[in-house]
């Protein structure tokens, strides 16, 4: 499994995306890098309150890991053509072995006394349909680079692996 590193590209385009003020997946994310890019959004409005930009990352992110809880093994194994009944597309976009490169962005905005933040997340790849979203075996066994030494027991591989990913002919986001 490889280990998430930030893009400056990805970044960008989520910017782009985050500034638009449009909760909505964006079709112009992708690039000569990165032309099958995925992407998972989470937008949070409230009133009558603050909220930490960091606290307000772990309800995203959080929220998109959580999709695991819903997730079976079978759509692990094979990313679902169909949509199934419960979300589970942002969680099978963050475990995916296909992809190595993250980039987010995250706009604010006032809408009457309503805050308004909208985080948006690209991928180096998108969830490709038929596909697993990652190979199942011993942890860490497909690193050709060894493990991250900063990830502990979690088996990422380092920052140095490369990837190949799958072509996809067909593409799905999170």
């Amino acid at each position: 499994m490889p280990t998430l590193t930030w893009d400056t590209e990805l970044a960008k385009q989520a910017g782009n995306n985050a500034r638009s003020c449009v909760f909505a997946h964006d079709k112009c994310r992708n690039t000569p890098v990165y032309s099958w890019s995925g992407q998972n959004l989470y937008i949070s409005q409230f009133y009558g309150m603050t909220k930490t930009i960091e606290s307000l990352l772990q309800e995203g992110i959080s929220g998109w890991w959580n999709e695991y809880k819903v997730t079976t093994q079978a759509q692990l194994n094979r990313y679902p053509q169909t949509s199934p009944s419960q979300a589970i597309g942002h969680f099978t976009q963050m475990a995916s072995d296909q992809s190595n490169r993250i980039g987010c962005a995250m706009q604010y905005w006032l809408d009457g006394s309503w805050k308004t933040y909208y985080l948006v997340c690209n991928y180096g790849v998108t969830n490709v349909i038929g596909t697993p979203v990652y190979k199942s075996g011993p942890v860490a066994s497909a690193c050709t680079t060894g493990r991250n030494p900063l990830a502990g027991l979690n088996g990422l591989c380092s920052t140095a692996e490369s990837i190949t990913p799958v072509p996809n002919p067909t593409v799905t986001s999170g």
